[in-house]
């Protein structure tokens, strides 16, 4: 199930608050719109009412898919450089939720889970893309550090 949450968030252009309804738990199979949404740059982007910028509301949310075993925690990209605190954060939160908390028929499925800890909306579409096109993921970041240590400048 997906859960959402209404909070007041401010713009971070003019700091005019507003309120809106923010996931913080998403079950990928069960919300295709969500997961179109998220790939083409649609999820949690708003319009501020006051001076009519665009923004992106980038808060933690639990992506989980109990079809492709995948369960990712999405920290907000500005929490990246804690990126070694937040990894066991989320590895907790799956183990408390899929082991120590859940029934057994969801613990005896839970060991064959890919748990990831990505940052922002951008980090979590990289991951549905590359799940959705039946790419390794693990492959496709060791490729992106390659390239970057390779490429000049």
């Amino acid at each position: 199930m997906s859960t959402y949450e209404k909070r007041d968030i401010a713009c971070p252009h003019c700091q005019a608050l507003a309120s809106h309804s923010i996931a913080k738990s998403l079950n990928g199979p069960r919300v295709p719109d969500v997961i179109t949404a998220i790939c083409e740059g649609r999820f949690q982007r708003f319009a501020c009412d006051q001076c009519g910028q665009p923004y992106v509301v980038d808060h933690p949310l639990v992506y989980l898919d109990f079809d492709n075993h995948i369960w990712m925690y999405m920290f907000p990209k500005t929490w990246e450089a804690r990126w070694s605190e937040l990894e066991e954060q989320s590895k907790k939160s799956w183990r408390t939720n899929m082991i120590e908390q859940a029934p057994a028929m969801v613990r005896s499925i839970s060991a064959g889970f890919r748990l990831r800890t990505v940052f922002g909306v951008d980090g979590l579409r990289d991951k549905l893309v590359c799940f959705g096109a039946q790419l390794d993921d693990v492959l496709i970041e060791l490729l992106k550090l390659d390239l970057l240590r390779t490429s000049p400048g």
